[in-house]
């Protein structure tokens, strides 16, 4: 059911989507150095098969990644390209931390509510 390595994705997503990944989110996570926020870890890709999705895989994916962080006293964030994409990251309380525009795609940086107040 989840089958993980980067060689398939352009025969699911396309070779451009695999581009947007690889580039854009180099770019971010400069950024994200740069802008002093500091997060122990980062999801820098997650994605599951058309033939899969809603089915709870992503969900399950989402909630072992805040489980084995928030075990461990470790903060994460994430980033997506797609716009779609922010509800289903709202789902499970991450906010939007700042949109960002790279070679033509759009980009948000999330992140789930802070372990400690």
């Amino acid at each position: 059911m989840i089958q993980a390595g980067i060689l398939e994705w352009p025969y699911l997503w396309g070779f451009a989507s695999l581009w947007r990944a690889l580039v854009v989110d180099n770019e971010l996570h400069n950024k994200i150095k740069l802008s002093g926020i500091v997060y122990d870890g980062e999801l820098t890709m997650i994605g599951v098969r058309p033939d899969q999705q809603g089915k709870g895989v992503g969900s399950f994916l989402i909630l072992s990644l805040l489980n084995d962080s928030s075990i461990k006293g470790k903060s994460i964030c994430l980033q997506t390209q797609k716009e779609i994409n922010l509800s289903f990251y709202k789902k499970f309380e991450f906010t939007e931390l700042y949109r960002d525009e790279l070679h033509g795609f759009s980009s948000w940086t999330m992140a789930p509510p802070p372990l400690f107040n």
